[in-house]
């Protein structure tokens, strides 16, 4: 794959362009892309091309609604494939991504004439999606995701052991797919030589049934309701609103990344603006409800301990501080969190932002606000300095220029930073 005026180019073994350039193949991928179900992609000049998409998001970053979301389209995919005569060979959570917060397929090639055989990528969409949901529901919400290969089915099993044995489909899936699997089996030995549609489309179906039904419900955390409880009175939130509105319309950006997102507000405004966004939260309940219902791209992850690189070399999936780059980055009531509960030195923190965008917005909080008062008391000794002084200072180190903004009546001030 290689990328050429903001387009992404794909190599096409010669099996595969006899396929993909079949009229019954174009059409069904054509429908796909009309329902918003498929990347656009384009066949011209003996080259196939597909759109170039803004974020890159991994499944170890989502959270279990998130992961839903890609399993029921992988599945509505190949049941809409059996029907046109066609079948997915992969069912790897990574060829779903999301724009917004729709998931989007991504693996054209993928997209096979029908074998006649027990879905061959059955196992993949099992440990890729199956399994770590069902562990999301009834032991932990966090998604148990090891390397790229998703979650082992004989891993899953011994982790669900009893629990979840009133769910049929467990049963079937999980603990009787284990016993099946001998060591060191390839995923695609599993099946039988032919099977007929009814029975394939009956499996899919009971498994689009299962994980609908599940709740994949998230606990409260202390900053699940952070806009609603913020030490902010009314105006002084709209004045906050205000400034930020304003600096998006004067900076322009095509990308924006808002970090420590919580429920989006502040991604909401940029969105609104035409903005391609993306929210990075590390708080699993408010990224697992509020996920579907904006217009931006969420991430789940934790600033101090962010993906890291995996895959061979760490080179297959890139770390996601490289693959937030953008225009312009938000940091609104983060640096203190950062300081005080992360243990990251304040000059760090600065650099860390300005190395994701040219342009900034920094909310400075002095050590007499409430919120920061909450933070310093947990930890009595081991606190990094952190003063005014020292974060101008390293806005002078990463940024060409800054500005402050006072927000009236707190201990609050918004920094407009530029390259």
């Amino acid at each position: 794959m290689y990328e050429d005026d903001g387009k992404l180019f794909r190599h096409v073994s010669e099996s595969a362009w006899d396929l993909v350039t079949s009229n019954n193949w174009s059409q069904f991928a054509s429908d796909l892309v009309d329902e918003g179900n498929l990347v656009p992609f384009q066949i011209a000049n003996d080259r196939f091309s597909m759109d170039r998409l803004q974020w890159i998001t991994y499944p170890y970053e989502w959270s279990p609604r998130q992961l839903r979301a890609a399993a029921l389209l992988t599945l509505d995919i190949q049941l809409k494939a059996l029907e046109c005569g066609f079948s997915l060979k992969d069912a790897s959570a990574f060829n779903v991504q999301f724009v917004g917060p729709k998931p989007i397929f991504i693996d054209h090639l993928s997209i096979e004439r029908d074998p006649g055989t027990p879905w061959i990528a059955y196992r993949q969409f099992i440990e890729h999606f199956f399994a770590p949901l069902m562990i999301a529901e009834v032991v932990s919400p966090t998604l148990p995701w090891f390397g790229i290969d998703g979650l082992s089915v004989p891993e899953a099993s011994a982790i669900l052991g009893n629990r979840g044995r009133f769910s049929l489909a467990t049963q079937i899936h999980i603990h009787q797919l284990a016993k099946r699997i001998v060591p060191g089996e390839s995923n695609h030995s599993l099946g039988l030589p032919q099977q007929p549609i009814e029975h394939r489309r009956a499996i899919l179906l009971q498994l689009r049934s299962a994980i609908l039904a599940l709740k994949l419900e998230v606990a409260l955390s202390n900053w699940s309701d952070y806009y609603s409880t913020s030490n902010y009175s009314q105006e002084q939130s709209k004045e906050k609103e205000v400034l930020v509105s304003s600096w998006l319309e004067r900076v322009r950006p095509g990308s924006l990344v808002d970090l420590g997102a919580n429920d989006g507000k502040f991604s909401t405004l940029s969105a609104s603006k035409g903005i391609d966004t993306l929210a990075v939260e590390s708080d699993l309940e408010v990224v697992n409800r509020t996920f579907d219902s904006q217009d931006f791209t969420f991430v789940r992850a934790d600033l101090t301990a962010p993906s890291e690189g995996r895959g061979w070399m760490n080179l297959e999936r890139a770390p996601l501080f490289e693959r937030a780059k953008a225009d312009a980055v938000l940091a609104l009531a983060l640096i203190h969190h950062l300081v005080f509960a992360g243990q990251i030195p304040l000059p760090k923190v600065v650099e860390m932002i300005s190395s994701l965008g040219p342009h900034s917005v920094i909310e400075w909080i002095e050590p007499e606000d409430s919120y920061a008062q909450r933070l310093i008391a947990r930890r009595v000794s081991g606190l990094h300095p952190y003063s005014r002084e020292i974060f101008e200072t390293a806005l002078r180190e990463n940024y060409g220029e800054f500005s402050s903004h006072p927000i009236s009546g707190t201990h609050r001030v918004l920094y407009f930073c530029a390259r």
